[in-house]
């Protein structure tokens, strides 16, 4: 009898325990920060560089020059966030669109999970050459997120919206 209550407290705490080692499904601006500062760790700058007003969050990064990307991060109830944006301006520099469209899946890694990145910035046609910096402006919706991306000259905004 001793043992089978043993065996009982251990299999149940053991469940506990793997119960609680999952990814946060939504995520606040310091998880965000956390999750892009793992592949992106020399541009995404400490959440003191941040600051906050009117329930956004912004964030300066220097990619190419200083303070030439921005990202934006809108939280919602309990500080979960709602709505992530990146904005690149257009330096007409090598490689900035690959590096913008590099940003983009970082970004949206960590606000939608790495499930979800390539069927997301797939669908919004991030990867269709000639995209980033034109004039076409796209629009996507799958599952529970809404993508915008805005292009122009001057530069391009990549905007993820939680639809419920």
């Amino acid at each position: 009898m001793q043992k089978k209550v043993v065996s009982l407290l251990l299999i149940f705490s053991l469940c506990l325990t793997f119960s609680s080692c999952y990814l946060q499904e939504r995520v606040d601006i310091t998880e965000l920060m956390r999750r892009m500062k793992k592949s992106e760790k020399e541009v995404v700058p400490e959440l003191t560089d941040a600051f906050f007003s009117d329930d956004e969050w912004f964030v300066f990064m220097s990619v190419l020059n200083e303070d030439d990307t921005l990202l934006t991060a809108k939280e919602g109830e309990g500080h979960l966030l709602v709505q992530v944006s990146l904005t690149m301006m257009n330096m007409e520099a090598q490689g900035q669109a690959e590096r913008f469209i590099s940003l983009c899946e970082c970004m949206t890694s960590a606000f939608s999970g790495k499930e979800n990145t390539e069927k997301l910035l797939s669908g919004i046609t991030l990867y269709e050459k000639s995209t980033v910096f034109s004039e076409k402006t796209c629009f996507f919706e799958e599952g529970r997120y809404k993508l915008s991306l805005f292009n122009d000259e001057v530069g391009s905004t990549l905007l993820i919206e939680l639809v419920y």
